[in-house]
């Protein structure tokens, strides 16, 4: 939700054209994020649940999944890219681990494609991968590897 919060402004509520500025991070760190609605569906084709869950989030219209997905305008469906609608950005950290089984690493890799494509005008943020370990929720039950996901945001805006 990070990333899709920094990519517009903020709704007061769903199905709501209310649209309410709030102060936007500098950072942002991603952890086995779900970036591309539509993708996860398709790569996920054989499991219903995976389709159940978006239907229910956002409902059947498949424009609703892409308005909610930071790589949405990777199939031609830009929404707002992201140097411009979060100019204060320093950091975008995608962290992931290839051992998730709920969450393909696509999510990820597609998102930081997407940034590439975009590009950074400003280059002012950077973007980057941080591959990480455990299965899904493990990353948020040891915390271990969510710790270092965190840690590495700091030291590279402190670097910045």
């Amino acid at each position: 939700m990070a990333v899709q919060a920094v990519m517009r402004r903020w709704r007061s509520g769903v199905g709501s054209d209310d649209e309410t500025d709030f102060v936007k991070p500098v950072g942002v760190v991603g952890v086995e994020g779900i970036y591309d609605l539509v993708g996860l569906r398709d790569r996920h084709a054989d499991e219903s649940v995976y389709e159940e869950i978006v239907v229910n989030a956002f409902g059947p219209d498949e424009r609703v999944w892409e308005a909610a997905s930071p790589t949405g305008w990777l199939r031609g469906k830009h929404i707002a890219g992201l140097a411009e609608a979060w100019p204060e950005g320093r950091l975008l950290l995608v962290a992931h681990s290839p051992e998730d089984e709920l969450v393909e690493k696509e999510q990820a890799t597609g998102l930081l494609q997407v940034l590439g494509l975009e590009g950074n005008a400003s280059q002012q943020r950077r973007d980057e991968i941080l591959w990480i370990n455990g299965k899904h929720d493990q990353v948020w039950e040891e915390g271990v590897e969510l710790t270092r996901a965190i840690s590495r945001a700091i030291e590279l805006l402190h670097a910045t």
